[in-house]
């Protein structure tokens, strides 16, 4: 049920903003979709590869039209992660972590916190981004959205996408775009928004939700959480220990993320730049990759690839695993042994003799 809370102050909602949201939102037409067979698959039509706002040591985070996920346990360090990961989309970079394009425009809607607090992170990202922290920027808004009601959320929601066009949303809070979480069909409800949302804008829709309360226990809350793991394509796992904290890619549809990421808290409140942690089973890769004619056989009736094209091939090589396989192409072009271009096509490294 919705929680209407009555210690709340009294608001005033400037309704000129949603003269805007309904004049930006254009209403969807089924009879017009039916009519184009828009959701029909072409095969004599070119579809692109996913598009990435970021990529860490060139594997792709953040798939522009799709949904993705940040979990973890309350006080776990996910606003941390989010801070830094809305300042390497703003700014350029972060430490790992590298942006695929320029002049990303980033929006955060937060539901959970009160318009001081989230002014006090946006103000981080600003400075993080070396910006004037009492200046708005064209590339970055933050909406707080706490005390309104959840069908007043879904509506702010899709207009201020509609009128800022953003390539980032930050969903701070997805649960308050229900009113139970455990609600099957309002959630079903709520994803459908959110991959409408994505697809038609064209923008990449993070959403933050918490685990379950059970240590054992780390998938996230509820139905929506169920949902919300069917419909994204990526998912990742924020955990803290000491000062430091640790993402670990948990699920990925397309590229998988092999290395874990860390970062600490500095004492002034904010995040360091974040690191890759290498896993411990990365070294029999490495030696792998290694081997005098191990990339050589792959190239030999081809010059070039795509990344999932060369993936493709390893694994028909006699591979088993899906993220080694990964693991291995990157492993080459840190090595070396592979050059990636600017179109991320990837040929053989020619200056050296033997590979």
């Amino acid at each position: 049920m919705e929680n209407n809370r009555t210690d709340r102050q009294p608001r005033t909602v400037d309704f000129s903003l949603f003269d805007q949201i309904e004049t930006a939102v254009p209403a969807y037409d089924l009879d017009k979709a039916i009519q184009k067979r828009d959701y029909r698959i072409d095969l004599t039509q070119h579809y692109a590869d996913a598009e990435y706002l970021l990529t860490v040591d060139g594997i792709g985070m953040l798939a522009k039209g799709d949904i993705q996920a940040v979990k973890g346990k309350a006080k776990q360090g996910k606003t941390f992660f989010i801070t830094a990961l809305v300042a390497a989309v703003l700014n350029g970079k972060f430490g790992a972590l590298k942006v695929s394009g320029e002049d990303y425009r980033v929006l955060i809607v937060d539901t959970e916190q009160n318009m001081k607090n989230v002014a006090r992170n946006a103000r981080k990202i600003h400075r993080l981004c070396g910006w004037p922290e009492n200046e708005n920027h064209p590339r970055f808004s933050a909406v707080a959205l706490r005390g309104y009601n959840t069908d007043e959320r879904r509506e702010i929601l899709e207009g201020e996408i509609a009128l800022l066009k953003p390539d980032l949303v930050i969903l701070d809070g997805i649960k308050d775009l229900c009113r139970n979480i455990m609600d099957n069909p309002e959630s079903t409800d709520v994803l459908d928004l959110l991959s409408r949302l994505s697809q038609d804008n064209n923008t990449a829709i993070c959403c933050i939700l918490h685990e379950n309360k059970s240590s054992a226990d780390s998938n996230m809350r509820g139905h929506l959480g169920t949902e919300l793991i069917n419909k994204c394509t990526e998912e990742y796992q924020v955990t803290k220990k000491d000062n430091v904290i640790t993402i670990e890619q948990t699920v990925s549809r397309d590229a998988p993320l092999y290395d874990k990421l860390e970062f600490t808290i500095e004492e002034d409140g904010m995040p360091s730049e974040i690191a890759i942690a290498m896993k411990t089973h990365k070294n029999s890769i490495q030696k792998t990759i290694a081997k005098t004619d191990y990339w050589r056989q792959f190239f030999i009736n081809q010059s070039s690839y795509t990344r999932k094209e060369l993936h493709r091939v390893i694994m028909e090589s006699g591979e088993k695993n899906r993220t080694n396989a990964y693991a291995k192409i990157r492993a080459g072009l840190n090595e070396g042994k592979l050059t990636i271009d600017e179109k991320q096509i990837i040929t053989l490294t020619q200056k050296e003799d033997s590979i």
